[in-house]
């Protein structure tokens, strides 16, 4: 497998779909066994072999109100703790969103 086809897979999983019939949003340059740099589209075709790596966005994962009041009830909350609370309520919020 080369690099792209790493990247792509990898990107789609964190997308949680796969993307390969979307427009990409940039382009990335791997150098050195790493993602050196990236560019916008219109600037790839400019570049000869150099950014060849297509990269992808995914839609938001969003929540409705009933769902966000669904996490806030099932997460506890302890008195005197405002900041705990609400990085607790967060992640909690975060991760119903990635149940999607």
């Amino acid at each position: 497998m080369n690099a792209n086809e790493s990247f792509d897979r990898t990107a789609s999983h964190m997308a949680g779909e796969y993307v390969s019939n979307t427009k990409p949003v940039a382009y990335a340059m791997f150098r050195n066994g790493e993602y050196y740099d990236a560019i916008h589209p219109d600037e790839q075709a400019k570049t000869v072999g150099e950014y060849d790596i297509p990269l992808y966005t995914h839609p938001a994962k969003t929540l409705t109100d009933e769902e966000i009041i669904e996490v806030h009830i099932n997460t506890p909350f302890i008195d005197g703790y405002l900041n705990k609370n609400l990085i607790d309520f967060a992640r909690a919020i975060l991760r119903k969103a990635q149940e999607k």
